[in-house]
């Protein structure tokens, strides 16, 4: 009776611990997002794990209603009047293929002048094995037309890819396994010089300076 309760007791603590450490590395991982953006940030969007999230989506009950034969049946008609693609089951098969992780939005600015916005996420593998993925998406948001200007800027060691096309602007650039881009070339290096510890800002809302090395290692 004792061995059985201890292995329930040693059971529970096993579970406590795997509880403690996901959320403990979920708040690294948040922190570290967050310390590469300015205080004064209005909001963002953060993704830890896409594939995890993406099994997790797959385990849901909404997911699993949704894959009822009944539903399957109900939506077939609406849904075959939808243009097939497979541009959407690509980009997830090239996510799945980079690991994305610590995958953020954010808007950092919305005065008078245009919204500033700035995103990044870190990949698995070499840069140049990343790029075959990214300079695809990269060129489908900047576009490949005559119209668009193209550029490189070095930055503290850095090479800061710019596309312009009359007022739109699409800054991008590779921190070790990281990759950033904003439309806004300034909002970027801000990023960049935050990464790499050149901007510590004190007062900021959370001090993660230490998460987010541990995420670059």
């Amino acid at each position: 009776m004792s061995r059985v309760l201890f292995l329930l007791i040693a059971g529970a603590m096993a579970a406590l611990a795997i509880l403690y450490g996901l959320r403990i590395a979920q708040r690294s991982s948040n922190a570290a997002v967050t310390s590469l953006l300015p205080r004064e940030t209005v909001a963002f969007a953060h993704v830890p794990d896409f594939n995890r999230t993406r099994e997790q989506w797959h385990q849901s009950d909404i997911y699993q209603l949704y894959r009822e034969p009944a539903v399957q049946d109900f939506l077939s008609r609406p849904l075959s009047r939808v243009p097939k693609t497979n541009a959407v089951s690509q980009t997830v098969r090239e996510i799945e293929q980079l690991d994305l992780k610590d995958g953020f939005l954010a808007l950092t600015s919305m005065g008078n002048e245009p919204p500033k916005i700035v995103g990044g996420f870190r990949f698995r593998g070499s840069q140049e094995d990343a790029e075959k993925v990214i300079g695809r998406w990269r060129a489908q948001l900047s576009g490949t037309g005559p119209a668009t200007r193209r550029e490189t800027v070095d930055y503290q060691q850095h090479k800061i890819e710019m596309a312009t096309a009359g007022p739109y602007a699409l800054a991008t650039v590779y921190d070790r396994n990281w990759f950033f881009a904003s439309n806004d070339a300034n909002e970027l290096k801000a990023s960049l010089d935050r990464a790499d510890g050149r901007i510590k800002d004190q007062k900021a809302l959370f001090n993660a300076d230490e998460a987010f090395r541990e995420a670059m290692a």
